[in-house]
């Protein structure tokens, strides 16, 4: 094989055939959300994972519905570093939650020992 077959195309010219229209590369055309939501790819990140320790128990079965939806059209995506932060992160969110916890919990004995019964 001669040496020149091994060399990557040294046409310093391809941007243009790759570009013909420079302008195009500065503008955008986005679809509305509407034209997407029924096949675009949901990318997570992991606040958005961390949100079912903060959240009612409503958005938690609509999240988990939203999830189970996403999963079945194998259009939920978790890059690897976002599952990574999360399982870094979880522990001190359920730390924070069961703070807030003991907190309302000892604020609500205090009241109610605080009560004149007649």
């Amino acid at each position: 094989m001669p040496e020149d077959s091994k060399k990557p195309n040294s046409d310093v010219f391809v941007a243009r055939s790759v570009y013909p229209d420079p302008e195009s590369v500065f503008t955008a055309h986005f679809k509305s959300l509407k034209e997407i939501k029924e096949t675009c790819f949901v990318v997570l990140d992991t606040n958005t994972l961390l949100v079912p320790y903060t959240t009612s128990k409503e958005s938690l079965k609509q999240i988990e519905e939203t999830y189970k939806t996403l999963i079945g059209q194998e259009r939920l995506v978790i890059p690897a570093q976002v599952a990574r932060e999360f399982a870094k992160n979880r522990a001190s969110k359920i730390g924070e939650v069961f703070q807030q916890l003991s907190r309302n919990k000892e604020s609500s004995v205090s009241i109610q020992t605080g009560m004149v019964k007649h």
